[in-house]
């Protein structure tokens, strides 16, 4: 037996179970109603005819529309409330900004790290559409404010995406208001997007894909993959997958000329995608190839104390379950405190429970087929096996499910429920629509909370370390920082002035950049750690570094944990502390007159004062 005819039995069988539980049970119900049979009728009818009046119908549509509206409304001042921070306020920012950002400080009113190498490395990650933002926008903003612009195209996106479906006779205000709730609803959807990071438009650009899908709109479902192929190809792959597997749909019923004129459209925007992600892909060279996956086993940067921490890979039939039902699990707070509380003991098992029904509805033929979501997942599953196989040329296979599996998730929870009564008329079919959206997201909103976790992606406060970053824009702009590398993040981003590499710009994916990523923080380890003065005066010649950022903790007693980081350098700053006191390190005692801004915690020390009072025998 072949596997369509093995579906086919299962689900026949499954029907006649159904039925012969539901059989019985209509009997004795419809005894039991017997006797209020006939007034039960007569009040159907007449409410019957009563909704087929065109003057009801437009009453009950401005009352549904009203009603998914204001609860849309509602969600959305608490949505709003909660994250506000995070849209308005450019103290706070993403963590990664300290990687993808700091090049774009050449374009401001008042530039910086034009020559540097590392903020030029960090470039090359940037896609060319998200580049091209940074470089409009920059000029009049500044590299703080601008992304709170970019991460707000980014939801407006979304906004779009809802008008998409709004404006389309298949589906209407009722799944609009749905896609953008779901998106909004989903906290790792919102701290991807948080920050104005190329990744801002994975899940915007899905929505895109996803409306253009449900409404027929091919600008949209086009235009979605265009715009995710200069600015995260990532996503690219995921829609063109799904794009792929939706194209051959009813391949055994369907003429063979219909699929040809899918395949031939599906073709041209793989081309027209393949141009626009060209310059990313090619990059500028100086990184060199992508690890292989031999390599990164025997590099410690990629293992669970490195890094990356990929390696080895997660179980898929664990994260995948996980990731999937995710959204539908408590998290934040609810309107009805007690409801969320009574759906959280089993959340699992009810989230679980709803996506099998939303995909039963369609695979029994009850309800609009669940197509688009199957084949996002069967994208997404298949993308992940690639990825592992060809590891790590599709970069990490952790953003096939952690990206993919929610998406597939979204697809099922918007689509079914958008196109539940396609046989009806427009105007009763947009009167239960918009009822039934309303019902689903207060339904959602009520069991599972507000979905939202703090920060929201704003893992970074500029005002934590800002009397030193304050100070480090007054220098020079060619001033180069050495410091542990768990020590100098800010202040390329914040500072704006280069350093010898921090945890943020040291990123293990290309080989020739990583070897030259992992000299330079060894040789700044040694200069960190050295017990000669002679050796930290021949670094800071040899590197030209202007100041090293000593933070006062890691030369005390428990030096040799404080020296640690993450693998490889750890296990090389252990082997340089190893056999030694505390009063053996040069830069745990440096001369006063070369320290030029302290705190409690940290010293900036100019390297030439530092020379300087080494050579006159200045004391600590």
């Amino acid at each position: 037996m072949g596997l369509v005819e093995r579906v086919t039995h299962i689900l026949g069988a499954l029907r006649a179970s159904v039925a012969s539980i539901l059989t019985p049970f209509g009997t004795r119900l419809a005894r039991a109603l017997a006797p209020v049979g006939a007034p039960l009728g007569r009040i159907g009818r007449r409410c019957g005819r009563l909704f087929l009046h065109a003057r009801a119908q437009r009453a009950l549509h401005i009352v549904s529309a009203v009603a998914v509206l204001a609860s849309f409304a509602a969600y959305a001042s608490v949505w709003l409330g909660f994250n506000q921070p995070m849209l308005l306020n450019p103290d706070l920012q993403s963590d990664d900004a300290r990687t993808i950002l700091i090049p774009f400080h050449r374009y401001d009113s008042d530039p910086a790290l034009a020559d540097d190498p590392i903020a030029n490395e960090m470039l090359d990650m940037v896609p060319l559409g998200v580049h091209a933002l940074y470089r409009v926008l920059v000029p009049f903003s500044d590299v703080f404010v601008a992304p709170k612009i970019v991460q707000a195209l980014a939801f407006a996106l979304i906004l779009v995406a809802g008008a998409v479906l709004w404006r389309s006779r298949r589906a209407g205000l009722g799944a609009g208001v749905l896609l953008v709730f779901f998106l909004l609803h989903d906290w790792f959807a919102v701290e991807r997007i948080s920050g104005g990071l190329p990744r801002a438009f994975g899940f915007p650009c899905f929505a895109l894909w996803l409306a253009g899908i449900l409404a027929n709109n091919r600008w949209a479902r086009f235009g979605a993959p265009l715009i995710s192929a200069v600015s995260y190809p990532t996503v690219l792959l995921l829609i063109l997958a799904a794009e792929g597997l939706y194209a051959v749909r009813g391949l055994g019923s369907s003429s063979a000329r219909v699929v040809w004129r899918r395949l031939r459209r599906y073709a041209v925007l793989c081309a027209a995608c393949l141009v626009a992600v060209l310059p990313a892909a090619l990059g500028s060279g100086d990184g060199g190839p992508v690890h292989t996956l031999e390599q990164a086993q025997l590099e410690p940067a990629f293992g669970k104390s490195g890094r990356l921490w990929i390696l080895p890979f997660a179980e898929p039939s664990k994260v995948f379950l996980e990731t999937y039902i995710d959204q539908l699990l408590p998290r934040g707070e609810s309107p009805v405190d007690a409801v969320r509380d009574a759906y959280g003991n089993n959340a699992e098992v009810w989230a679980t429970t709803l996506f099998a029904g939303l995909l039963l509805l369609g695979l029994m033929r009850l309800g609009p087929s669940p197509t688009v979501a199957l084949a996002f997942t069967a994208g997404a599953v298949i993308l992940y096996l690639l990825s592992r196989v060809l590891a790590f040329s599709l970069y990490s296979p952790e953003r096939y499910y952690s990206f993919g599996m929610r998406m597939a998730a979204m697809a099922l929870l918007i689509s079914v429920p958008a196109r539940l009564f396609p046989a009806l008329r427009r105007r009763p079919r947009a009167i239960l629509t918009n009822s039934v959206a309303a019902l689903v997201l207060l339904l959602v909103w009520t069991t599972t909370g507000h979905g939202q976790k703090a920060p929201s992606g704003m893992f970074v406060n500029a005002n934590d370390e800002r009397p030193l970053h304050d100070f480090v824009r007054t220098l020079p702009k060619n001033a180069r920082f050495a410091s542990h590398p768990m020590d100098g993040d800010g202040i390329p981003y914040f500072g704006a002035r280069a350093t010898m590499g921090t945890f943020e710009t040291l990123q293990p994916w290309f080989v020739d950049s990583w070897r030259r990523q992992k000299d330079r923080c060894h040789a700044t380890l040694r200069a960190m750690y050295a017990t000669q003065q002679s050796d930290v005066l021949a670094y800071a010649k040899e590197h030209g570094v202007t100041h090293f950022l000593v933070n006062q903790q890691r030369y005390r007693s428990n030096f040799a944990a404080k020296s640690a980081s993450f693998q490889p350098f750890t296990s090389y700053a252990r082997t340089l502390v190893s056999g030694h006191t505390r009063q053996d390190f040069v830069m745990g005692k440096v001369p006063k007159s070369a320290i030029v801004f302290q705190t409690s915690k940290w010293q900036v020390v100019d390297a030439e004062k530092l020379r300087q009072a080494w050579q006159s025998g200045a004391a600590p």
